[in-house]
């Protein structure tokens, strides 16, 4: 199982989100559109509107929640 990680911040206060991505994604399908994975998330949740995207990456094995 892969799963997106994303580190967002808001001022100096950074967390990570993690999403679940699709079961039947590569890893390196995951790790190449992970920043576009990352915006499209953002968009769906506007109650992150004031948070800034630092980072994405792809993870094996753990899953969290967003």
């Amino acid at each position: 199982m892969l799963t997106l990680v994303l580190v967002l911040c808001l001022n100096t206060s950074c967390r990570e989100a993690r999403i679940p991505a699709p079961p039947n994604l590569s890893p390196i399908a995951c790790l190449m559109g992970a920043q576009q994975s990352a915006v499209r998330y953002l968009a769906e949740h506007p109650q992150l509107a004031e948070w800034r995207l630092r980072g994405a990456r792809c993870e094996a094995g753990r899953q969290g929640e967003a």
